[in-house]
């Protein structure tokens, strides 16, 4: 279950970024300075790898959360069979 709900959200990250590179894109290439036009694939490549890299983070971080709470939910149940085997 929890394998399936970082699947999902890694592909929900990755779609999500897309939209906002094609969003972020379009408004830059919408406006007429040649400033923003020029270097509109820079900051498009440039904002995308960054928000790819927190998200890399975040979901790094929530795995090792769910890990962490797995091994103790583990060592509770160990704890909890050895107290009624005795």
């Amino acid at each position: 279950m929890c394998c399936v709900l970082q699947c999902l959200c890694a592909v929900a990250v990755v779609v999500s970024v897309e939209v906002y590179r094609m969003a972020l894109r379009a408004a830059l290439y919408w406006h007429n300075s040649p400033l923003l036009y020029n270097y509109a694939e820079i900051v498009v490549s440039a904002t995308g790898a960054v928000i790819n890299l927190v998200a890399i983070f975040i979901l790094e971080f929530v795995s090792n959360v769910f890990q962490w709470l797995h091994c103790v939910n583990s060592l509770w149940l160990l704890i909890n069979l050895g107290t009624f085997a005795t």
